[in-house]
């Protein structure tokens, strides 16, 4: 047969010719389940694809709200602070304009409240100013704290002891600082003169404490006198030349049995100082003399 019958035979018998084949149904059900997974596969994506968009889209919506939200507060801010800047100017205008001021009306208050507490509690006396400060030396002298007794001491005259009422000029007088070391203090000083023989009283602070300052116990004493002065015996009681314009508080104790001679007791003389206020000048012994 030549080329050209070749050429021209119909179509149909060239695939006649072809080999017939048939396909193993485990084959075909192999590549059906594999188009399935393929368009599983895809439609998955598909939905991924979409719920993201959904997300991304619910996502975008919330970041709107939240601005908006801001946007919404500062805005109520500025106005609500617009506002209280206005009333507050308004309040000032009004109160310079004789307008209601409640800071004064609360200072008012406060000033009616101090006025009341201090119409409740009556001012003291300086009778009852010095006699508190007696009692308070005398527990102090008792206690033998002479750190607090130096805090009630006159700050420019210092302290004068005198073993008697007539202060003589040999009497020793004591700075602050003296008197709170007064106790620790080991050198001898010389008092005054004893009545009767004349000597001279040569102690060291502590011995003169126990026997010209706390000699009995004066904080029971048996009477406590204010700004009295009796002369108990027969030497003069000089106080008030010495301390012009003092008050002196005397604690007294009885002699033993009637007309007796072993009594004593003990002056506290105060003076006011520069500020006013009552300060301890003196500690005055008193006892029976010839």
């Amino acid at each position: 047969m030549s080329d050209d019958q070749n050429h021209n035979r119909p179509l149909e018998e060239e695939l006649n010719e072809f080999p017939n084949y048939e396909m193993n149904p485990k084959k075909a059900d192999e590549i059906y389940e594999n188009v399935l997974n393929t368009a599983r596969q895809m439609d998955i994506k598909d939905q991924r694809r979409n719920t993201m968009n959904k997300v991304a889209v619910a996502l975008t919506s919330v970041a709107a709200v939240i601005v908006i939200a801001f946007a919404s507060i500062n805005m109520f801010d500025q106005v609500f602070t617009n506002e209280l800047n206005e009333s507050s100017s308004t309040a000032e205008n009004s109160a310079d304009d004789g307008g209601f001021d409640a800071s004064s009306e609360d200072s008012t208050n406060t000033n009616e409240d101090s006025s009341s507490d201090n119409a409740d509690t009556p001012e003291l006396s300086d009778e009852e100013i010095i006699k508190q400060q007696a009692d308070e030396v005398i527990n102090h002298i008792a206690q033998k704290n002479t750190e607090d007794l130096s805090k009630m001491v006159h700050e420019e005259k210092g302290l004068l002891f005198s073993p008697y009422v007539n202060i003589s000029e040999q009497a020793q007088v004591f700075n602050l600082e003296q008197v709170d070391n007064f106790l620790n203090d080991s050198k001898t000083y010389t008092w005054g003169t004893q009545d009767g023989s004349g000597k001279p009283i040569e102690l060291t602070p502590a011995d003169y404490f126990e026997e010209y300052i706390y000699d009995r116990d004066y904080k029971n004493a048996d009477e406590v006198l204010y700004d009295e002065n009796k002369t108990r015996g027969t030497m003069k009681n000089n106080i008030n030349e010495v301390f012009p314009n003092s008050k002196v508080v005397e604690y007294y104790i009885e002699p033993s049995e009637e007309g007796g001679m072993d009594w004593n007791s003990l002056n506290l003389v105060f003076q006011e100082n520069s500020e006013g206020e009552w300060k301890l000048v003196a500690i005055v012994h008193d006892q029976w003399t010839i």
